[in-house]
This record gives structure tokens, sequence and C-alpha cells, in this order.
């Protein structure tokens, strides 16, 4: 079965999140499990650990559009559909 994602989420799962981050899985779950992932606050919800995709474009210094392109390239790569993407997001002007 496969899961569908939203196309912008608020937070996305630490191991969608370390692939944007190009980090290694393993390490980066170690560190969030003992409070040190220090590129990103990881949360705990449940069972699994979320990241914001807010601070996952302040600490790459990029714009959240290309966060989200870089995301949804990644969830597709590891075999999660994505929704219709709505419209790129506004900037003020």
């Amino acid at each position: 079965m496969t899961h569908t994602l939203p196309a912008r989420p608020v937070t996305i799962s630490l191991k969608l999140a370390v692939a944007v981050l190009d980090v290694g899985r393993t390490r980066a779950y170690e560190l969030a499990r003992d409070g040190h992932f220090d590129l990103v606050p990881a949360h705990r919800v449940g069972r699994r650990y979320v990241v914001s995709v807010g601070q996952i474009a302040e600490r790459l210094s990029m714009p959240l559009e290309e966060v989200y392109r870089r995301y949804r390239e990644v969830a597709r790569q590891m075999g999660y559909e994505i929704e219709v993407d709505p419209e790129p997001l506004s900037r003020p002007a």
C-alpha cells in the first residue's frame, strides 16, 4: 500500500528530514533519541520524530519552496505519493 503525503506539510518525519538534509539516518535517530540532534529540533510524537519544515529552511538558508521541492523529490524516491501541489507560495510585495 502506498501512502500519500501532503505537498506542503508543516512537519515531516525525521526519516524524510534526514534525506532532505542529506545526513545519515541511523546517526540522526541516535542523536534525536538522546536529545542531541542539533541540525534542527526533532520532536517526539508518539513513537516517531518530526521536524519543522520551516526550521529546515532556516537551517539550510534556503527558501521554503525549495525545501518543499526537495521534500517531494525525496518522498517520491522513497515510494510515497504526493498530493497535488497547490499554487506556489506567494511572497509579500
